[in-house]
């Protein structure tokens, strides 16, 4: 079927994107943006209660809250806030922090040229990790998640960032060589096609960003004006918590807000996706243009010979990753456990409160007294007693505080419970363990408790592989140069290595993996370790590279330090077949592993791949090593047997010692 699309220039297409941006902040602002409120005042709101009735979600009306909230911390009597929801954030927070995922790219096939370029994906995985610090951000976007019930990450080429590629004085332009950026956004400042049912659905998302307005001058000459005056405080600038906070200790320096709009790859734009500027009404900003993250996918990719990968027709992508806590059907944005706990925390800090003012009032002394008694007032100087007057006879007498029903501590630790139980946190995950509980049980216990997040960590892995595929993408599309990167790769190696787009283009799949590596966590590490140890030692690690395990703080060179003779093996054999020649064994070496590796390699698929010739190398190879191995497990006959005694050996005579000679005599 073929459709006629409309050009980036037609009014209708400007006409449509800012409807769009309007729905999207309508949508967002009925179904979320309330309880994304009530979720950060159960968190970081030094408030006893929360109230969850209408808010007032204008940024105007978080502003005047904002500066209410403060004037009450400083003036009022503080309340008590044994805040559980947020102890529970921060202890699954730290849980996902604990644990990453781990990525690598695994070759497609078994030929050398495949291998060659999922190791240099590896190192580019490897060099974004550290130098973009895209972790930090996945464990930003984890909190966003665990908080409001959706997080975002961020991959972009900024073509303002990188180093200084050219600079004319004279008309002042300066051009950059541009970079990488990865970061989790604000979830204020993103919104989501609001007819979107699953993300694989989403069309098109909006992005609202700061800039300053020097900035704003250079990149809209025409309407940075008209940017500055909507970004007024009298107009409300700002939309979350952390953004009204700011508005109140508001800075000298002036900024702009402007919003970018990506839209992905359609059969109504050629797939090509489009990318325009919007200001804060939603009017276009400049002129609609392609969107710039359009990725060609190979063909043939699997072939050794690169003359027959064929790059398809690029499509568009969106630079955004999502990832959500507990799903709502026919909705991309996801809920939060907040959503469930943040009344029962509320009711408890009622209670904590109430209790508090209880202990207050003992602390007063009231004493009734007829009002016939005439006791002048000025004898009485101690402010902490207050004489209470009435009329008739009553024998004087002090009135005691009321004492709190026993209910009330019940009530208390029933919404305790309800609070952990609702998050998924049980005493397992505490350390809280009953006198008698055995260790299986305790696992057993906290693996129930994670089963309730099961679905989360399921997202969990297609969200990070996803944004590192993204991220591949990008190097692959803008390293159109040489990049020259350093990485700490296996075995502790530090390489430094020369990569180009194409060298990464195909050849190799993302694959992640969740819970297969040690924790960060030095004490926890140390754990699983000593419970592997005897399968870690039948494997080859010795007991010296074990103790160097437990001191480390690493979580893969432990393990890598086991291959280092299969990884030699590995490059002897490749190199042999890349420049068929032979290379003959060296003397020395753990050979037994050297020919486990070599025996591995025979049985499998890419020696069955080779050439007579190269199987002819690898088995000569392979017999010289096995005659080495032999003269290692038995001393040469020639040399004779060694000498029963030390001190004789080191004197260098072969017989046996002579016996200690009997007392004389």
């Amino acid at each position: 079927m073929k459709i006629r699309i409309s050009p980036l220039d037609d009014p209708s297409v400007a006409k449509d994107i800012s409807d769009r941006f309007n729905d999207a902040v309508q949508y967002r602002k009925e179904i979320k943006e309330s309880q994304w409120l009530v979720n950060e005042s159960a968190v970081y709101s030094k408030d006893a209660t929360m109230g969850t009735g209408d808010i007032d979600t204008s940024e105007v009306g978080i502003r005047d809250r904002l500066i209410q909230q403060q004037s009450r911390d400083m003036n009022d009597t503080p309340n008590v806030v044994i805040n559980y929801v947020a102890h529970n954030i921060r202890m699954l927070h730290a849980q996902m922090s604990a644990n990453p995922p781990v990525v690598t790219a695994r070759p497609a096939n078994t030929d050398i040229e495949s291998k060659r370029r999922a190791k240099a994906a590896g190192h580019v995985i490897d060099y974004g990790r550290k130098q973009f610090r895209i972790q930090e951000h996945v464990d930003l976007c984890n909190l966003s998640t665990l908080l409001y019930g959706t997080g975002y990450v961020l991959s972009c080429w900024n073509p303002l960032a990188g180093k200084v590629k050219g600079y004319n004085p004279e008309t002042g332009e300066i051009e950059m060589t541009g970079q990488i950026s990865v970061y989790s956004p604000d979830i204020w400042n993103i919104w989501l096609d609001p007819l979107a049912k699953r993300q694989e659905d989403i069309r098109f998302f909006i992005e609202k960003q700061q800039i300053p307005l020097d900035l704003a001058k250079a990149m809209f000459p025409k309407h940075w004006q008209i940017l500055l005056e909507q970004s007024n405080p009298a107009n409300g600038d700002g939309s979350s918590f952390a953004e009204g906070l700011k508005d109140v200790n508001r800075r000298q320096e002036q900024y702009c807000y402007v919003y970018k709009y990506y839209e992905t790859g359609l059969p109504v734009n050629a797939m090509q996706g489009r990318f325009c500027f919007l200001d804060k009404a939603g009017e276009v900003i400049g002129s609609v243009k392609l969107n710039p993250y359009q990725f060609s996918e190979i063909e043939n990719s699997v072939d050794e010979n690169e003359q027959e990968a064929v790059p398809t027709f690029p499509i568009a992508r969106l630079p955004l990753h999502i990832l959500t806590d507990v799903d709502v059907p026919n909705q991309v944005y996801g809920n939060s456990f907040i959503d469930w706990v943040v009344e029962s925390q509320d009711a408890m800090n009622r209670l904590d409160s109430m209790r508090l003012d209880n202990v207050r009032s003992a602390g007063v002394v009231r004493m009734v007294m007829d009002s016939s008694s005439n006791i002048p007032e000025d004898k009485i100087t101690d402010d902490a007693y207050d004489i209470i007057l009435t009329e008739g006879n009553q024998t004087p007498h002090y009135i005691n505080p009321p004492n709190l029903f026993s209910d009330v501590n019940v009530l208390r630790d029933t919404l305790r419970t309800s609070i952990d139980e609702l998050s998924g946190i049980n005493d397992a995950m505490k350390g809280v363990s009953q006198r008698e509980t055995s260790g299986y049980q305790m696992t057993y216990a906290t693996n129930q408790a994670n089963m309730v997040r099961r679905r989360l960590f399921n997202k969990y892995i297609l969200f990070v592989e996803d944004l590192y595929q993204f991220y591949l993408n990008i190097c692959v599309k803008y390293w159109d140069i040489p990049k020259t990167i350093q990485v700490v790769g296996s075995e502790d190696a530090y390489t430094t290595l020369d990569i180009k787009g194409q060298d990464i283009a195909f050849g190799y799949s993302v694959e992640v993996d969740y819970g297969t590596n040690f924790s960060l966590d030095p004490t926890t590490k140390r754990q699983e370790l000593l419970e592997l140890r005897e399968a870690l030692t039948e494997g080859g690690m010795t007991p010296q590279q074990f103790v160097k395990a437990l001191a480390l703080g690493d979580t893969e060179n432990s393990v890598d330090m086991m291959q280092v003779c299969a990884n030699r093996q590995e490059e002897i054999f490749l190199k042999m077949i890349r420049e068929n020649v032979y290379i003959a064994p060296l003397p020395k070496g753990d050979h037994a592993k050297y020919l486990a590796y070599a025996n591995e390699y025979v049985d499998g698929s890419q020696f069955r791949d080779l050439t007579e010739q190269q199987k002819a190398l690898i088995y000569k190879h392979i017999d010289e090593r096995e005659k080495l191995a032999g003269s290692q497990a038995s001393p040469d006959p020639a040399q004779g047997a060694a000498p029963a005694d030390p001190m004789a050996a080191a004197m260098g005579g072969g017989a046996p010692a002579m016996p200690p000679m009997g007392p004389m005599g």
